[in-house]
């Protein structure tokens, strides 16, 4: 069970549990708990010892100094238009910075995040995905969990993993797959674990955020065509819990991946990648701050692209034979 409760007037606190990394989150807005909670639900932990990784978000009033810009030089290693995300090399911290919007400073080695709502009700939701996207991806990658953008589904425990870039289809497979009987792991996030002599991929499962595209494909999802988009996300989130009534798996062993790209056309079809070609695909995923983290990080990439089949997925429209054609990888 989670713990979740008012410790004092306006704190409140949830905790989780990550493979074996304890998460604390500690905020005096009752709604970014529970978006939070909605996100890592499948996550919920009572922790026996201090949190490795801690959260403190503030949307009242909060010191000038929380969540400020560290002093010192900086560069960049994550930019978009909704902001920018800086590295401080001599402190070991990250900026995350959507201006006029939300904030967070992450001191690394501690693992430590303070994160300051600028504009409550926009912030709300981009607060959560500062949470979610980059502060967490930096410390777990600091503890021996190396994030990678993708999706991944399981029979048993051997997984299949669905890498790409935003767009790809990720969302639109790994709902088709686990309608079609596999477990879910994760939409959008999962993370590599070195243990014993395996890599282990350690899921997220968060919330898949479906397009409108998406919506059509799934008689289960008629419902959103006819509700209004959720306020500043241009995409409705859904739980595949509630949607095919299965229980999320955390983790599996990687025994195939695959990279999609969606074509114009009914049928699917499989080509296979060397591993030269897959880990280009993959190298993105690598947050370039300080140069040991980030050459593990890419060590652990490389390994995978070697030790684990790999195929482009031309996907079609008809998900029924896309879902048959990989099928036998995960066999």
């Amino acid at each position: 069970m989670t713990r979740t409760g008012r410790i004092s007037q306006r704190v409140l606190r949830a905790t989780y549990q990550l493979a074996r990394l304890g998460i604390e989150i500690e905020t005096d807005d009752e709604r970014v708990l529970a978006g939070i909670d909605a996100r890592l639900r499948p996550l919920r932990a009572e922790l026996r010892r201090d949190a490795d990784i801690a959260y403190r978000v503030l949307v009242s009033d909060a010191p000038p100094a929380f969540g400020a810009r560290p002093a010192g030089t900086a560069r960049q290693v994550y930019g978009s238009p909704a902001g920018a995300v800086d590295y401080f090399e001599a402190t070991d911290e990250l900026f995350v910075d959507c201006p006029g919007v939300v904030r967070a400073r992450c001191r690394v080695s501690t693992g430590r995040v303070e994160v300051k709502v600028l504009e409550p009700h926009a912030g709300r939701p981009h607060a959560m995905n500062a949470f979610l996207s980059i502060p967490l991806l930096e410390l777990a990658k600091r503890r021996g969990l190396y994030p990678l953008h993708a999706a991944c589904v399981a029979r048993g425990d051997a997984g299949l993993l669905i890498a790409g870039a935003s767009g790809a289809g990720k969302s639109t497979l790994s709902l088709a797959l686990t309608k079609a009987g596999f477990a879910f792991l994760a939409d959008d996030i999962v993370f590599l674990q070195r243990r014993r002599d395996e890599l282990r991929v350690v899921g997220l499962p968060d919330q898949v955020d479906v397009s409108r595209g998406t919506v059509a494909m799934f008689p289960e999802l008629a419902y959103l065509s006819r509700t209004m988009m959720p306020p500043a996300r241009a995409k409705h989130a859904v739980r595949v819990e509630e949607l095919f009534g299965v229980s999320p798996q955390l983790q599996c062993r990687p025994v195939a991946l695959i990279v999609p790209d969606i074509a114009a056309r009914e049928h699917s079809s499989l080509v296979a990648l060397a591993p030269s070609e897959l880990i280009r695909e993959l190298a993105p995923n690598v947050l370039l701050t300080d140069a040991a983290s980030s050459r593990q990080h890419l060590g652990v990439l490389a390994e995978l692209s070697r030790c684990v089949p790999t195929h482009r997925l031309v996907a079609g429209s008809d998900l029924d034979q896309a879902v048959e054609l990989l099928r036998p990888l995960v066999a």
